[in-house]
C-alpha cells in the first residue's frame, strides 16, 4: 500500500479502496483521514506497522480543526474502518477496508480492495484542496478505470455524494484551478468529459485578504464581534486553539455552502454572550445539516 517509512513525502501515497471512498457511511473528511493514516504506515520485515498519531497532528496536516478530526475518527471506528489502541505516545491506528454494516457504495459495485483502488498521493491529501473536491477527484478516477478520460454528469456526482449540483460544480472548479482536472464540455444537457492529473499546478499565492474566503469570513466575523482590529488580534493571540478550530470549520463548510450563506450567520453569532462559541456552533450545525446528521450540537442561547 504506502511507501515504507523514511521515504520523502512526495513519494508517499494511499492505496484508497473503493470500499472506503464509495462508502455511504463516510463523509469526505472521513475518507481523507483514512487515506492520511494509510500514508503514515510502513512495512518492517514484510509486516505492516500501523502509525501512532494524535488528533491534533492529523488536524494540522489536513488544515482542519481537531474536533473535526475527532468526529471523523469516531465515524470510522463506528463503521469498522478504524481500530485505535491507546499508548503513552499516541493512538495506534489500524485501518480496515470494509464497513461492518450493509453498504450501497454510492450506487456502484466495489470490488476487491486490493484491486479496486485509487492511488491518492500524500501531497494531494495535505495540499489544502477541499476534502469534498478530493473525493470528487477520487470518484472520477474510479469511474475512469484504465481509460484516459471519463464522462459523468454533475447530477450523478451530486447524487453519489448526497450534495446539490452547485456544490459539485464548485468542487470541479477548484480541481480545475489546481490543475487536477481538465474539463471537455460536450454541449447543452450532455455529460462533460474529464481527464485527471495527480500533479498540482504551480499557482501564485494571492494576498489572503483579497482571495482567501476562509480569511474573509473570519475577519468579517471578527469585525462584527469586536468592532476594533486590536481587540480581534488580542482574541486570536489569547485563543490560538479556538482560532485554529474556527478556521478549520470554515474550511469544512465552504465546499457545502456559498460564502454568502456562511456570512449570513455572523449577525446571529455576534448577538450572543459568547460570539466565538455561538459562531462555531452555528457553523457546526450547518456542516452537520449538509451531511444529514440528525443530532447536531446544542446552540448557546443568544442574549
Amino acid at each position: 500500500m504506502s511507501i515504507v517509512a523514511g521515504e520523502k513525502q512526495d513519494k508517499r501515497y494511499s492505496q484508497l479502496p473503493a470500499t472506503v471512498s464509495h462508502s455511504r457511511h463516510l463523509r469526505p473528511l472521513d475518507v481523507i483521514v483514512w487515506a492520511y493514516i494509510d500514508c503514515r504506515k510502513w512495512r518492517d520485515a514484510g509486516s505492516v506497522v500501523w502509525p501512532l498519531l494524535k488528533a491534533d497532528e492529523i488536524a494540522n496536516a489536513l488544515s482542519v480543526s481537531t474536533s473535526s478530526v475527532n468526529r471523523a475518527v469516531r465515524n470510522l471506528r463506528k463503521f469498522g474502518f478504524l481500530e485505535t489502541m491507546r499508548t503513552q505516545t499516541g493512538n495506534r491506528m489500524i485501518l480496515g477496508a470494509r464497513a461492518n454494516a450493509p453498504d450501497t457504495f454510492r450506487g456502484r459495485q466495489a470490488g476487491d480492495p486490493e484491486k479496486d483502488f485509487t492511488r491518492l498521493p500524500l501531497l494531494l491529501i495535505t495540499s489544502g484542496v477541499e476534502k469534498l473536491s478530493l473525493l470528487v477527484w477520487v470518484l472520477l478516477d474510479r469511474r475512469k478505470g484504465a481509460g484516459k478520460t471519463v464522462s459523468l454528469t454533475q447530477a450523478t456526482l451530486a447524487k453519489m455524494l448526497q450534495v446539490d449540483v452547485r456544490t459539485v460544480r464548485r468542487a470541479i472548479e477548484e480541481l480545475q484551478k489546481c490543475g487536477l482536472v481538465a474539463v471537455y464540455r460536450q454541449g447543452y444537457k450532455r455529460a462533460n468529459w474529464y481527464s485527471l492529473s495527480s500533479e498540482l499546478a504551480m499557482r501564485k499565492e494571492p494576498h489572503p485578504m483579497e482571495s482567501n474566503p476562509v480569511n474573509r469570513i473570519f475577519y468579517a466575523w471578527a469585525r462584527a464581534a469586536f468592532k476594533e482590529v486590536e481587540r480581534a488580534r488580542g482574541w486570536v493571540s489569547e485563543n490560538p486553539e479556538k482560532f485554529r478550530e474556527m478556521l478549520g470549520l470554515i474550511r469544512e463548510a465552504l465546499p457545502l455552502y456559498s460564502e454568502t450563506d456562511i456570512r449570513s450567520v455572523i449577525y446571529l453569532a455576534v448577538k450572543g454572550r459568547d460570539p466565538a462559541g455561538l459562531f462555531y456552533a452555528l457553523l457546526l450545525e450547518m456542516v452537520d445539516d449538509a451531511y444529514g446528521e440528525a443530532n447536531g450540537p446544542a446552540l448557546p442561547e443568544a442574549s
